[in-house]
């Protein structure tokens, strides 16, 4: 699930990449969107799940921070902040998972409570 997650945040990544180059938005945002989006499909595969808790926090942690360092000075330029935008929605995603990850291991699917 962890790495079905990462797979699909680099793909949106990519493929925003790919619009902001086709709009001429900004080129310092999608060249930064595409080498995260490259980044996370290789983390994906190399990282998660293989070099444990601490591993998988440093990496989901360090790509949202990635993610918003790019949005916040774009929110500031109107041309370009439906792009930044997009890197916020996508750096609160990558800290969405991070809590997954974390949540998961203080909470492992047979210690869950029962709600029923």
């Amino acid at each position: 699930m962890l790495r079905a997650g990462m797979l699909t945040l680099g793909i949106a990544l990519l493929l925003l990449w790919l619009t902001g180059m086709a709009d001429r938005a900004a080129p310092w945002l999608s060249w930064a969107d595409g080498s995260l989006g490259f980044l996370s499909i290789a983390m994906a595969g190399l990282i998660l799940g293989r070099k444990g808790l601490l591993g998988d926090l440093l990496a989901l942690g360090g790509l949202a921070a990635a993610l918003l360092a790019c949005a916040l000075p774009g929110l500031l330029d109107p041309p370009v902040d439906w792009l930044s935008a997009w890197n916020l929605v996508f750096a609160l995603g990558a800290a969405g998972l991070a809590m997954a990850r974390l949540l998961g291991a203080v909470f492992p699917p047979e210690r869950a409570p029962r709600l029923v």
